[in-house]
C-alpha cells in the first residue's frame, strides 16, 4: 500500500490567550443557575460573579465615598456592588441586592411571577453601581422557562457545580433527580442484534449510552423498536449524529423524530470535527438549529485536538467532550500512517500526549485554562475515557469532574 506523505506545515487555529492589563478590572457576570427552568419550578436563582481581573471586566477603582444623615462623604475601599437584575422585555425586576466586591459564585432567587413560559429565552440584564454611584457596571445573559412536561424528558445543567439533573416517567415528571452519566459509545449494529442487549448494558450499572450509527443515519424503524426498550428501563440515550450534523436538514428531521422520547439526555454533533477539519461554524450551525426546535436537551460533541481553534468549535455546544487516548500509543511513531509524529507533522491517535494516564487529566485542564481565557460562561468538560472491547472497538463515556461520557479508535 502507498501512503502519501505531505510535507510537515503549521495547521494554526492555535488558542490566542489574552493580554492582562496593567490596571486591575471588575469582571461582572451574571447567568441562570440551570441551563433550563421549567414553569413547574415556580422560582429560579441567578449566579452573580465579581472578581477582580486584569483580563476581564470594567475600569475599577477601589475607592467609594458614603455619606450618613448629611455629614461629609467618607472616603472607603469600594467593597460592595449593589445589583438590579432586569427583564430586558418588559424591564421587569427580578433581584435587587448587593455582592461583595472579588467575590464569586452569589446565588440570588427569583420568582416565575409575570414570566409566561416559552420556548424563547429571556434577555436578562445586570447593573450594578458602587455605593456612591460614580462607577457602574453591567452584564447580559439568558433565561428559559419553558412549559412543563407530561411526557419526554428535560434535562439541565448545574452552571455552578457542573452535574446534570433529569425529568422524565422515571419521577412522573415531577422535579429533578440527579445523573451520573456513565457508558460507552455503543456500535448500533452489535446493540441491534438482540433487544436483550440493552438490558444486559444496563445491567451492568450503566446509566447512559451513545449509540453509533453504523451508517450515515440510523435505520429508525429498528432504532425506535430498541428505543422503546431503552424507555422501559430508563437508559439515557446521547443521540449520535456524528455524521450527519453538517446537514441542517437532517439534524431537523432528526431532532423533530426523536425530542419527545423519554430518556433522550444530549444531543451529540460533532465527533472530533476539529481532527476532521469540519467549517468552523459548523457546530455552531448545528446547534442554533437543534435549539430552535428543542431547548429542553443540552448539545454535546468531542474535541480530538489539544489546541485547534477551541473556541470556534466550542461555540456550537453545552457540553464538551475530550477523548485523549493515551494507553498503548506511540507518541513519536505513526503506526498506521508510518510517519514521525511531533508538533506539526504525524498522527499516533493521541494529540500532545505523552502515552501516561496524566494524559487525560492534562488535557482536562488545558480545556479548563482556555475557557478561563475566553469572556463567555465556562461550560462542563468531560472526559471520554478509553476503553476497548470486541474487534471495532468502544470506548466509555463518564463524567468524571465537575464543571466536567464515549468513543471510537484510539488510532486515527
Amino acid at each position: 500500500m502507498t501512503i502519501n506523505r505531505n510535507a510537515s506545515f503549521n495547521p494554526g487555529g492555535q488558542f490566542n490567550f489574552p493580554t492582562p492589563q496593567s490596571a486591575p478590572l471588575l469582571y461582572v457576570t451574571v447567568e441562570p443557575r440551570y441551563s433550563i427552568f421549567l414553569e413547574s419550578d415556580g422560582e429560579g436563582s441567578f449566579i452573580v460573579n465579581a472578581p477582580i481581573s486584569y483580563i476581564f471586566g470594567e475600569s475599577f477603582n477601589n475607592v467609594t465615598y458614603t455619606s450618613d444623615n448629611g455629614a461629609p462623604y467618607v472616603e472607603g475601599p469600594f467593597s460592595t456592588l449593589a445589583i438590579e437584575i432586569v427583564v430586558e422585555d418588559t424591564s421587569a425586576l427580578l433581584v435587587s441586592q448587593t455582592v461583595a466586591v472579588n467575590s464569586t459564585g452569589n446565588l440570588f432567587s427569583f420568582s416565575f411571577a409575570g414570566l409566561e413560559a416559552r420556548t424563547d429565552p429571556y434577555s436578562i440584564s445586570l447593573y450594578g453601581t458602587s455605593v456612591d454611584g460614580n462607577q457602574s457596571y453591567s452584564a447580559t445573559t439568558e433565561i428559559y422557562i419553558l412549559p412543563s412536561r407530561t411526557d419526554g424528558s428535560a434535562v439541565k445543567i448545574d452552571n455552578l457545580y457542573g452535574g446534570l439533573y433529569v425529568q422524565n416517567k422515571q419521577n412522573n415528571w415531577s422535579g429533578w433527580y440527579p445523573v451520573f452519566p456513565s457508558g460507552f459509545y455503543a456500535d448500533a449494529g452489535q446493540i441491534f442484534q438482540s433487544l436483550n442487549n440493552l438490558s444486559i448494558y444496563k445491567d451492568y450499572g450503566l446509566t447512559s449510552i451513545n449509540l453509533v450509527p453504523v451508517d450515515t443515519t440510523f435505520n429508525y424503524t429498528i432504532l425506535n423498536e430498541f428505543w422503546d426498550v431503552m424507555d422501559e428501563i430508563n437508559l439515557l440515550n446521547l443521540y449520535d449524529m456524528r455524521y450527519t450534523f453538517t446537514n441542517t436538514t437532517s439534524v431537523i428531521e432528526q431532532v423533530n423524530m426523536f425530542k419527545d422520547r423519554t430518556t433522550m439526555l444530549m444531543w451529540y454533533t460533532g465527533d472530533e470535527p476539529d481532527g476532521a477539519g469540519n467549517d468552523l461554524n459548523s457546530t455552531e450551525i448545528a446547534y442554533k438549529a437543534i435549539k430552535a426546535i428543542d431547548p429542553y436537551h443540552p448539545v454535546s460533541l468531542v474535541l480530538n485536538c489539544a489546541n485547534f481553534y477551541f473556541k470556534d468549535y466550542t461555540t456550537g455546544t453545552d457540553i464538551i467532550f475530550e477523548d485523549a487516548y493515551p494507553v498503548g500509543i506511540n507518541n513519536t511513531w505513526s503506526r498506521p500512517f508510518g510517519t514521525p509524529v511531533n508538533a506539526t507533522y504525524g498522527d499516533c491517535g493521541c494529540d500532545t500526549c505523552l502515552g501516561e494516564l496524566e494524559d487525560v487529566s492534562n488535557r482536562l485542564d488545558t480545556f479548563t485554562t482556555y475557557q478561563a481565557a475566553l469572556e463567555r460562561p465556562t461550560m462542563p468538560v468531560w472526559s471520554v475515557l478509553q476503553g476497548f472491547g470486541g474487534g471495532a472497538g468502544v470506548l466509555g463515556h463518564c463524567a468524571v469532574r465537575s464543571r466536567v461520557p464515549g468513543h471510537d479508535n484510539a488510532e486515527h
